[in-house]
């Protein structure tokens, strides 16, 4: 007769007591999930996160900017990724802010991508498909028809992580603003929201 036992992470068939047996040295433990937490910029905490962010990943990859035109950008968030057509939010894993993504509107069926960016740090987590399917949400509760973004053609780990939620490549629909820069656009459906 057998028993099976769950030790995790690992199942342990017991077969028959022996009376030799001495117990296994203590199992590894499984990781602590990461506590991540989405926080509108609205929120002052999260608005100070965004900027530091932000600033970030114009200096990580943007040679196209001045020091001038960043900090005129960052100064003047959360515009214009504002309620009620757009958003700007702060990923923060077990309370340290760790990624950003923003909504903007193009026109009154089809909203942006933008500001997208994971802290290295905290980068292989999940953080960036998190905020990705957070900003879906939002875009679909706000009745937008499609979503387009823009990112580098060198960010192969963020193409892929669009290609995988459905993203598919278009032409450019605006000018570059970072380098070479690969746009797609995913199909939201009809627009209209369940209430």
């Amino acid at each position: 007769m057998s028993s099976l036992t769950m030790v995790s992470p690992y199942l342990i068939r017991i077969i028959r007591p022996n009376p030799r047996f001495k117990p296994f040295p203590t199992l590894p433990s499984q990781p602590r999930l990461a506590q991540i937490e989405i926080v509108s910029a609205e929120e002052p905490r999260a608005l100070d996160a965004a900027r530091l962010l932000i600033r970030e990943h114009f200096a990580a990859h943007s040679e196209a900017h001045g020091p001038a035109e960043r900090d005129a950008v960052i100064a003047a968030l959360p515009h214009p990724y504002t309620p009620p057509r757009g958003g700007l939010w702060v990923a923060f894993d077990d309370g340290v802010a760790a990624g950003s993504a923003a909504l903007h509107e193009l026109d009154a069926t089809t909203a942006e991508v933008k500001r997208m960016y994971v802290d290295p740090r905290h980068r292989g987590k999940g953080i960036a498909r998190v905020l990705l399917r957070h900003v879906l949400a939002e875009a679909h509760g706000m009745n937008y028809r499609a979503l387009r973004l823009g990112t580098l053609t060198t960010m192969h780990a963020a193409r892929s992580l669009y290609a995988s939620e459905g993203f598919v490549s278009i032409p450019a629909y605006r000018s570059i603003e970072f380098g070479d820069t690969a746009f797609y656009e995913l199909a939201l459906g009809d627009g209209s929201s369940a209430s």
